[in-house]
């Protein structure tokens, strides 16, 4: 796994408010193996699960469990590769999984990687930190990751490589309320479905600080399919070259689901079909609310259906229902900090300063707070004003 910083969310971001379990037992894997009577991965959750000792080479699980990695066998990156699925997390309590930023965990391109929450209760809670799952495989939904429980945090998480038959090559979220903060989407597929990166049915979602890049869906949501109800809010978040055929190459909002999104930037994604819709989708009661944003710059057009525009945006083409801007002059996507790439404003940007300013957001992606110049900038990232060597900033 490559490894960009060593920073988590709390130094960086703050969390935003996640939810944090109390550690209850804290079981340390000791072992790269997928099986064995060591403290493997499959192992911990078991105990965690159990709220026992059921595999003598872990501590006991006793509610609110948080499952780390030895500092000595995990030193440097480490790939757990798996033969079948994890365990599904399903303790009530919650069940936090915190990788150090050394972990990964492959499904091989054979296996979906791990559940979180029982699918017949739906209930069950999951906190993944600090590490990689990849090349996750699911004939159904979710490559990675399947959400069916109450509640599942993802943070400084990648999710690459992964697919899967129906919905969500990434992960896929039923119900619940699931939050995502400083995470990275990057190359998962379906060949059919929707929801590249990520598809949601019926949960809440709130992404933070987030990248959704080279996702692709055949049919719709390169990056985010979200549909048939519940809440999904995006805040400092980049959508930037992924694909579908039809309906929201970056976004798809279809079916009574409320979306906001305030200072993100969808740009450079591609429909294939000319009739597929924009990179922003949304349809059949869907609502999808704008503020901030930059939505320019993509193959096909920018925009299908009826978007609410709450101001302070810069749209490329006429379809997102405001007069077309043009050139947002945005840098390619490259790292900064965190682990997710941004798109950075060039110099002489119409994006710069032109934002409305949310106390709230206090911060853009790469972690630069919110003004530094006469204004706040549109889109997910604060271009930072260089410093004179008397340590003023310069004034422009």
């Amino acid at each position: 796994m490559k490894r960009l910083f060593t920073m988590t969310c709390v130094a960086l971001f703050g969390c935003f408010g996640l939810p944090h379990a109390a550690q209850a037992n804290i079981i340390v894997v000791d072992s790269t193996a997928d099986s064995g009577s060591a403290c493997t991965l499959r192992n911990a959750i078991d105990n965690a699960n159990n709220n026992a000792q059921t595999h003598p080479g872990c501590a006991a699980g006793d509610g609110a469990d948080t499952i780390i990695f030895s500092p000595t066998v995990f030193a440097t990156p480490q790939t757990i590769i798996l033969s079948s699925s994890l365990p599904d997390l399903t303790d009530t309590a919650s069940t936090t999984i915190d990788g150090g930023n050394m972990v990964t965990i492959s499904g091989n391109g054979s296996v979906r990687i791990i559940q979180a929450g029982d699918l017949g209760t739906h209930t069950g809670s999951a906190e993944l930190r600090n590490l990689e799952l990849a090349r996750g495989n699911s004939t159904g939904y979710g490559g990675a990751i399947l959400m069916t429980g109450d509640f599942l945090v993802l943070d400084n998480v990648v999710i690459s490589h992964s697919t899967a038959g129906i919905g969500g090559g990434g992960l896929f979220t039923q119900d619940g309320k699931t939050t995502i903060d400083g995470c990275l989407f990057i190359s998962n597929v379906l060949d059919s479905g929707t929801g590249g990166g990520l598809m949601n049915s019926m949960a809440d979602i709130d992404i933070r600080n987030s990248t959704f890049t080279l996702n692709s869906a055949a049919s719709g949501g390169g990056g985010l399919f979200t549909g048939y109800g519940g809440t999904v809010t995006i805040t400092n978040s980049t959508f930037s070259g992924n694909s579908s055929e039809y309906y929201g190459s970056a976004i798809r909002n279809f079916k009574v689901t409320a979306l906001t999104l305030d200072y993100v930037t969808i740009a450079n994604n591609t429909s294939t079909h000319l009739g597929g819709g924009g990179a922003l989708d949304v349809e059949n009661d869907g609502t999808i609310t704008i503020t901030n944003s930059v939505v320019a710059g993509n193959a096909g057009y920018d925009c299908r259906g009826t978007i609410t525009d709450g101001g302070s945006n810069f749209f490329g083409d006429s379809t997102c229902g405001s007069a077309a801007q043009g050139d947002p002059m945005l840098d390619s996507l490259a790292y900064g900090e965190g682990i997710a790439p941004t798109m950075v404003p060039l110099t002489g940007s119409p994006l710069i300063d032109q934002a409305t300013c949310d106390v709230d957001v206090a911060m853009g992606q790469r972690g630069v707070p919110r003004p530094q110049g006469a204004g706040c900038d549109i889109g997910a990232v604060e271009v930072e004003l260089p410093i004179f060597a008397d340590g003023f900033e310069a004034p422009f």
